[in-house]
């Protein structure tokens, strides 16, 4: 079998390659349904086969670390090391890369902030009104309690509480379904049932849910609470 390929390939100038099959290696089991990226190749060819200044080089390593987010610090340092190498060494987590490639085409971090976006506008807009009606249809409730003496700070604290109640409570379910099924794809992706890389829900993630419950609930008790101050404590009592 002849290969004609392009000038640089050959060390004697020359461009054309003459080769021998010697068989033709079958199939292996599940071919192309779990590793479709697998090659089977020849490496000699295949370094022969590139120009003559790239030969002996590597082109991707993979470096295991032990947690995640030590994988920024571990590549500065491996950068660090290979400061004056030729040619440049570039060092990248796994996971920014994958986002790297997902943004190129399609912004997914913008895609998905818009989406949380909206969804914590449709949930701030349920939780006021469901809070607003309830302080509508206990204003003589609030009256009574102030005629006994209790001061719009006690009587906020009431609302607010009742405001951050479910979304306190859904924001604790909810990071715990992320939790759990970031959990299971992090297996799969582990077990290489999935191809993409090992991720899980930080932290951090669950303190800003938290945050934003408290700031929905807040923002949510606000016209009930300005309702309930400048209302009429012996109109209310009175049924006027």
């Amino acid at each position: 079998m002849t290969l004609n390929l392009a000038p640089g390939s050959r060390a004697d100038g020359g461009t054309t390659w003459f080769f021998t099959v010697l068989g033709v290696i079958a199939d292996p089991p599940g071919w192309g349904q779990w590793n479709p990226d697998m090659i089977v190749g020849n490496l000699r060819y295949l370094e022969n086969s590139i120009d003559l200044d790239e030969r002996g080089l590597v082109n991707v390593l993979r470096v295991a670390v032990d947690r995640p987010e030590h994988a920024r610090a571990v590549c500065r340092e491996i950068e660090a090391w290979f400061t004056n190498a030729s040619p440049a060494l570039y060092c990248v987590p796994a996971r920014e890369d994958a986002e790297e490639l997902a943004d190129a085409n399609i912004n997914m971090r913008q895609i998905s902030l818009g989406i949380g976006a909206a969804g914590l506008f449709m949930i701030l807009f349920l939780c006021a009104n469901g809070i607003a009606e309830s302080v509508r249809e206990r204003l003589s409730e609030f009256g009574v309690l102030k005629a006994l003496g209790y001061g719009d700070g006690s009587i906020a604290l009431l609302v607010i509480l009742e405001a951050a109640a479910p979304t306190v409570l859904a924001a604790l379910i909810g990071g715990a379904l992320a939790r759990g099924v970031g959990a299971f794809l992090a297996h799969l992706a582990v077990k290489g049932v999935i191809d993409m890389p090992e991720m899980r829900a930080s932290p951090a993630a669950f303190g800003w849910a938290l945050a934003a419950a408290l700031l929905i609930a807040l923002v949510s008790a606000l016209a009930p609470l300005y309702r309930i101050r400048r209302m009429d404590v012996a109109a209310v009592v009175a049924g006027r």
